[in-house]
């Protein structure tokens, strides 16, 4: 039974609810000789599938909000390394470092990522209702799609095309960026604002 909450869980940061529900009571009921993987494959691939669905669906606003995503983060980024900053500079003048900011730490750098990556998830949340994760995996296909692209355009104009490495992978900005629209998801399920 605690398989099935979990379930539940997943396909109701997807579809409604009362859907995901539907769709776990469904597989519970027909699943009988179903083992564990098989259980999980099919929530994995039925996630998917909405979500590919949200996404194929509505190609042209994905791909726009993908964009205007691109720089609101750059927005946000500035202002948000602009708030940790002015403190350094500050320390600096009124220290004995003479006006020299000393150099930003490498946690203020992994911090911005992540207060930015969450930031963004949730706006792409508020612009995209009931297709949050198909707005966060738009962006990260457009993102990655881009970054390969110019990967292997500088790999060729540099003569190292043997050197390119052609794949993607989450980073920590990515999985805060996912974070963000899913609290923002959970938020509206709590309070009801998500029904069919």
């Amino acid at each position: 039974m605690h398989r099935a909450k979990t379930a539940e869980w997943i396909l109701s940061l997807v579809t409604s609810p009362e859907r995901a529900s539907a769709i776990v009571g469904d597989l519970v009921e027909d699943g009988g000789g179903r083992g564990s993987l098989g259980f999980w494959l099919y929530i994995f691939r039925t996630t998917v599938s909405i979500v590919w669905g949200d996404i194929a669906h509505d190609r042209k606003f994905m791909i726009g909000l993908a964009v205007r995503s691109f720089f609101f983060e750059l927005w946000l980024t500035f202002l948000t390394f602009l708030a940790f900053l002015i403190p350094f500079g500050l320390y600096a003048a009124f220290t004995k470092h003479g006006g020299n900011v000393p150099g930003v730490p490498e946690w203020v750098t992994v911090s911005v990522c992540l207060i930015v990556g969450f930031q963004v998830g949730k706006w792409l949340a508020r612009r995209a209702p009931g297709r949050e994760l198909a707005a966060c995996c738009a962006v990260w296909l457009v993102t990655s799609t881009l970054g390969v692209t110019f990967s292997i355009a500088y790999a060729i104009h540099s003569g190292r095309a043997s050197g390119a490495v052609l794949g993607t992978s989450f980073s920590p900005q990515d999985i805060a960026m996912f974070a963000g629209a899913i609290w923002y998801r959970r938020s509206l399920l709590k309070s009801g604002a998500i029904h069919a």
